[in-house]
């Protein structure tokens, strides 16, 4: 063989010992990026704890309080609501993180006397809207809230979220 064959034989012999390597860099490659796209449009789990304030009246009230969120980071909260029986109501929340982006949530809430002054509502919330990097978001969850003689309020929200 002359030199310039033993080249060429050698430059097919070093593609064909690359090529399962290659293939299998390009399926990891395409498969991660398809793996991502899938879970993003999932989307993902978010967390919400927060507390402070209520002002109820006989037909609706406001809450305002701070706390945290996964995605949002430190977060302030607001609500206005309407009760829509002595058992239910509908609320709009928003939350605010540092940065001054929005997550604003449609909330539907039981409500249960648990005695001693104290609330407790059940919900299921949709996002409805935001800011930054949560406009267009969606999402669904889960809510609880305790509201102890109408003034002081805690809530923790779960569910998932499908943002920017």
């Amino acid at each position: 063989m002359t030199h310039s064959m033993q080249s060429t034989a050698s430059r097919s012999r070093t593609r064909r010992a690359l090529f399962p390597a290659l293939a299998v860099l390009a399926l990891t490659c395409g498969g991660h990026s398809a793996g991502t796209a899938g879970a993003a449009d999932a989307g993902v789990p978010i967390k919400v704890y927060v507390s402070g304030f209520a002002s109820v009246g006989s037909t609706s009230f406001t809450v305002t309080a701070h706390g945290k969120s996964s995605h949002l980071g430190n977060v302030a909260y607001y609500s206005s609501g309407q009760f829509t029986s002595p058992t239910s109501d509908v609320l709009t929340e928003t939350l605010t993180a540092a940065d001054g982006d929005t997550l604003t949530i449609l909330c539907v809430q039981t409500l249960e006397d648990l005695g001693g002054g104290l609330l407790h509502g059940s919900d299921n919330w949709t996002v409805i809207g935001g800011t930054g990097r949560f406009a267009g978001a969606t999402g669904t969850g889960t809510g609880d809230t305790y509201v102890q003689s109408l003034s002081s309020f805690t809530k923790s929200m779960t569910g998932t979220i499908l943002y920017k």
